[in-house]
């Protein structure tokens, strides 16, 4: 039988994390404190203080993960998310080494109302398009087809 897949659970943040991403972590790891940690799903965190540049910050926190889990996987989770321990299972799950390398959950955030999208909660998943506006062009926001209607199950 294959080794069941492991993950590390990684964040950069400026020295703040939110109480959704606090609590969906408590969540998590409270889901397997009875598991042996060769079974855990979760076996280890990495949180890193970073500046503003992130790739740096990530980087870190790479070299972090390379040298210092036994994990196969490093989920990296932004500071304001927040999540239910099944979403990381269906992900990893996902998750294949040779076809499936990266894998990444949908989320949504609050939009405003602008010419070329008609805002409201969407996911952030978006592309950038050029705007013509009184001579000068203008690069802006396009969300076309981000109706949470449309996305495909899973």
């Amino acid at each position: 039988m294959a080794k069941p897949k492991n993950v590390c659970i990684g964040n950069i943040n400026p020295g703040n994390l939110s109480l959704g991403f606090v609590t969906s972590l408590m969540e998590t790891l409270g889901d397997e404190q009875d598991v042996p940690h060769e079974d855990r799903l979760v076996r280890n965190v990495l949180l890193r203080r970073s500046g503003p540049y992130l790739d740096q910050g990530r980087n870190k926190l790479v070299d972090d993960f390379l040298k210092k889990t036994d994990c196969d996987w490093l989920l990296f989770i932004d500071s304001d998310i927040s999540w239910k321990p099944q979403d990381i299972r269906k992900l990893v799950t996902s998750a294949n080494e040779k076809y499936k390398p990266v894998v990444s959950g949908v989320y949504y955030s609050p939009f405003p109302k602008t010419d070329l999208s008609n805002g409201g909660n969407l996911p952030v998943v978006y592309r950038w398009g050029k705007k013509q506006q009184h001579g000068a062009t203008t690069i802006t926001f396009v969300n076309d087809n981000w109706e949470k209607d449309e996305w495909p199950k899973d």
